[in-house]
C-alpha cells in the first residue's frame, strides 16, 4: 500500500503500513508534522485533507473541528492507497529569536595562535617538533592533524600530495590548546578557528557560528525542533521515546542540528576543518533524548537522570556524519529537570557576582525559573506547559509567518452582525493563520479589560453568546481564528503555574518584591510579549513592571560564552556547587498557590 503525501512543493510517495496511523507512517518516513499531544487526538493539529483512496478515522474528541475530507493523522489508518495533503505551517519561516546581548561576551579562550619562522634549523633538526618546542622553550605535544600538516613542510612530494601543503613556507601558524598543537596554517587569518552554539528548544533549535579569538558572531539560523511531531512537552516525548522506540526521537533532533551546521558553514563561507568545537545547550531531558540515554527515570518522582555532568563526545559519534571533525560538548544540568539552558542563563545575567537580588523568568513549557545574587541562588521549573507556544489552543501557532502577535480592542467593543471589532497585527504582515504566544496575552488581556470574560475566565453572555471570539471576522477574506472558552483555561493554567512559581521562590529565598532589583525575562518569547498585558492576566506581579529588562536567548548567551571563555565551565561548576533547587512535585504550597491564582 502506498501512501502520496503533498506539503507546499514537495511530494512524497512511502510504503504505508496498513496497520498504523497515518502519523505513525509520516513518522517512520521523517515527514515532519506537528502532533502536540503525542498522537492522542486531542490538540487537532495533526490535520491532514484526504485528495484520494480511503481511510478509516477512529475519532474521540467531539471538540476537533474538522472540514470537509479533514482528519486527524493520529486517528486515521489508510484502507487502500491515497493522497494526503499536509498542512505548509511547518515550512514557514519562524520568528525565532536568535540574538543576545553579545556585547557583554567575555572574550578569553582557551585556544592562541603561536607563528613560528621558519629558518635552517628546520632543515637540520633531527625532528620538526623538537626544533618547534626548543625555539618556543616549550614541550607541547601535536594532534595528528597537525603532524600531517607539519610533514608538508619540508617535504617536496608533498606538493602533489597533499590537499593543504605549507612546503617553502617562511612562516607557520600553529593554533594551541595549553600545552598542544591543534593545527598548523601557512597564515594567521587562516588559524582564526571557529565553534558552534546550540541552544535546543522544545519547539525551535538556534544556532550561531563564532569566532573564538574574538567572539563576533559570523552566521546565525535556526530550525524547527522536530521532535514536535511527538508531543509538545518533554514528557509526552518521554512517553513516545518508552513506547515506540529512542531511534526516531533521538535521529529527529541529530538530523535538525545537522541541518543547521550544514546552512551555517555554508552562508559564513567558514571551512568546516576549522570548526573546532561544538556546545549545546538544552533542558536535561531534550539533552537525554539528544544523547539517546533512555530517561522514563525523569517522568516518575524521584525524576533521577543519567547524567547532569558535562559530556563531550565526538561529532560523527554523536550524529554519525562526517561534515566536521571536532568535539561536542554537551552543557552539564544543574539537576534532573533545571538544565544546562537556565544554568546558561544564570551565567547571561551575572547575578551570581551580585549584590543585589534578581530574578530570571524563562516563560515557555517548564516555566523555569531563578532567584538569588552572589550569596544564594534558589531556582526551580513549574511545567507551565506549551499554552503559550501555540500548543493547546484550538488556532494557535507558533512564531510563525502570519502568526497574529499583537492584539488590540477598542473600548466600544460590541457584537453586531459584523462581528467583533478586533485590531491585529501578524508576524511578517501575512496573512493570519493562527495566534501565537504574544497575541494570546494580548487577547486574553483584551478581553478582560473590555469585560468580554470575567476574572474567572467566563465570557460575559452579553458580549459573547457563543463562548468564543472570532478574532478574524473583519477580515472575511481570511481563516477563521476563533479564541474559545477552554483555550481560556489553558491560558489560566499556564498563567498561574508561572505566577505560583514566582511567589514560592520569593517566599523560600526570605524576600518582598520590593527587595528585587531587577527582573530578567529570557527567551523569544518573553522577548515578544506586551509586559503590562503579561501583568494584567496576572503572569506576574504589577511591582515588577518597572524591573523588567528583556535579555533575549540567555541560554544562547551562556553557550557562545562557554566557546569564547575559558572560565565560563568553572563558574558553571561553581553555580551547580552552591545552588538550591525547589522540587515542587514535594510542595503543598504549590498546589495552593495555583489554584489561588487561576482567576485573572
Amino acid at each position: 500500500m502506498y501512501l502520496k503525501v503533498i506539503k507546499g512543493s514537495v511530494t512524497y510517495s512511502i510504503n504505508c503500513d496498513e496497520h498504523k496511523t497515518v502519523l505513525q507512517n509520516l513518522i517512520e518516513n521523517n515527514i515532519k508534522i506537528s502532533s502536540p499531544c503525542n498522537g492522542h487526538g486531542s490538540c487537532g493539529k495533526c490535520k491532514f485533507k484526504l485528495e484520494e483512496g480511503e481511510v478509516y478515522s477512529k475519532i474521540h474528541e467531539e471538540n476537533i473541528n474538522l472540514e470537509e475530507n479533514e482528519y486527524l493523522a493520529c486517528r486515521a489508518y489508510c484502507k487502500r492507497d491515497c493522497t494526503i495533503i499536509l498542512p505548509e505551517i511547518e515550512d514557514r519561516n519562524y520568528s525565532i529569536l536568535e540574538n543576545f546581548k553579545w556585547d557583554k561576551i567575555k572574550v578569553n579562550p582557551e585556544y592562541k595562535k603561536i607563528p613560528i619562522d621558519i629558518d635552517e634549523d628546520f632543515s637540520k633538526a633531527r625532528s620538526l617538533t623538537g626544533v618547534i618546542n626548543q625555539k618556543l622553550h616549550t614541550n607541547m605535544s601535536f594532534s595528528f592533524k597537525a603532524l600531517k600538516k607539519l610533514s608538508t613542510l619540508i617535504n617536496e612530494s608533498s606538493k602533489k600530495q597533499n590537499e593543504y601543503c605549507i612546503y617553502g613556507s617562511k612562516k607557520i601558524w600553529m593554533t594551541c590548546s595549553d600545552d598542544r598543537v591543534i593545527d598548523v596554517f601557512k597564515t594567521e587569518k587562516e588559524a582564526d578557528i571557529y565553534g558552534i552554539a546550540v541552544d535546543i528548544g522544545t519547539t525551535t533549535i538556534a544556532m550561531n557560528i563564532i569566532e573564538i579569538f574574538t567572539g563576533k558572531i559570523i552566521g546565525s539560523t535556526s530550525v524547527l525542533n522536530s521532535q514536535r511531531q511527538f508531543g509538545a512537552d518533554v514528557i509526552s516525548r518521554i512517553q513516545y521515546s518508552m513506547e515506540n522506540g529512542m531511534y526516531y526521537i533521538s535521529r529527529a533532533v541529530k538530523d535538525d542540528i545537522i541541518e543547521g551546521v550544514e546552512k551555517l558553514i555554508e552562508d559564513s563561507n567558514v571551512d568546516s576543518n576549522n570548526v573546532y568545537k561544538i556546545a549545546i545547550s538544552a533542558n536535561n531531558i531534550m539533552i537525554h533524548l539528544l544523547l539517546g540515554l533512555f530517561c522514563d527515570s525523569m517522568a516518575f518522582y524521584p525524576f533521577t537522570s543519567v547524567v547532569n555532568d558535562l559530556v563531550q563526545v565526538d561529532f560523527n559519534e554523536l550524529f554519525r556524519n562526517r561534515l566536521l571533525d571536532c568535539k561536542v560538548h554537551i552543557l552539564p544540568s544543574i539537576s534532573s529537570y533545571i538544565g544546562a539552558d537556565i544554568l546558561s542563563g544564570i551565567i547571561a545575567c551575572n547575578f551570581y557576582n551580585s549584590d543585589e537580588i534578581c530574578m530570571l523568568i524563562d516563560i515557555g513549557t517548564n516555566g523555569e525559573m531563578v532567584i538569588g545574587n552572589k550569596d544564594r541562588i534558589l531556582c526551580m521549573s513549574t511545567a507551565a506547559g506549551p499554552a503559550f507556544e501555540g500548543a493547546n489552543i484550538e488556532n494557535g501557532v507558533g512564531s510563525v509567518d502570519g502568526a497574529i502577535s499583537h492584539v488590540e480592542i477598542n473600548e466600544n467593543f460590541q457584537q453586531d452582525k459584523s462581528g467583533y471589532k478586533i485590531n491585529y497585527s501578524t508576524i511578517g504582515d501575512n496573512s493570519p493563520i493562527g495566534i501565537c504566544g504574544s497575541g494570546i496575552i494580548d487577547l486574553t488581556a483584551e478581553m478582560l479589560k473590555n469585560g468580554i470574560i470575567d476574572r474567572s475566565g467566563k465570557f460575559n453572555e452579553s458580549k459573547s453568546k457563543n463562548n468564543y471570539i472570532n478574532i478574524t471576522k473583519d477580515d472575511p477574506n481570511n481563516k477563521r481564528i476563533i479564541f474559545t472558552q477552554k483555550d481560556i483555561r489553558e491560558v489560566q493554567m499556564a498563567k498561574s503555574a508561572i505566577r505560583a512559581g514566582i511567589e514560592i521562590l520569593v517566599n523560600k529565598f526570605g524576600c518582598s518584591y520590593n527587595q528585587i532589583s531587577k527582573v530578567y525575562m529570557a527567551g523569544g518569547f518573553g522577548n515578544g510579549i506586551d509586559i503590562n498585558n503579561a501583568s494584567t492576566i496576572g503572569i506576574i506581579p504589577k511591582s515588577f513592571l518597572n524591573k523588567v529588562e528583556f535579555i533575549g536567548n540567555s541560554s544562547m548567551f551562556g553557550t557562545v560564552e562557554y566557546l569564547t571563555n575559558k572560565n565560563t565551565k568553572t563558574n558553571m561548576n561553581h553555580i551547580i556547587d552552591i545552588v538550591e533547587t525547589v522540587d515542587i512535585s514535594l510542595d503543598d504550597e504549590f498546589n495552593e498557590k495555583f489554584i489561588s491564582n487561576i482567576s485573572f
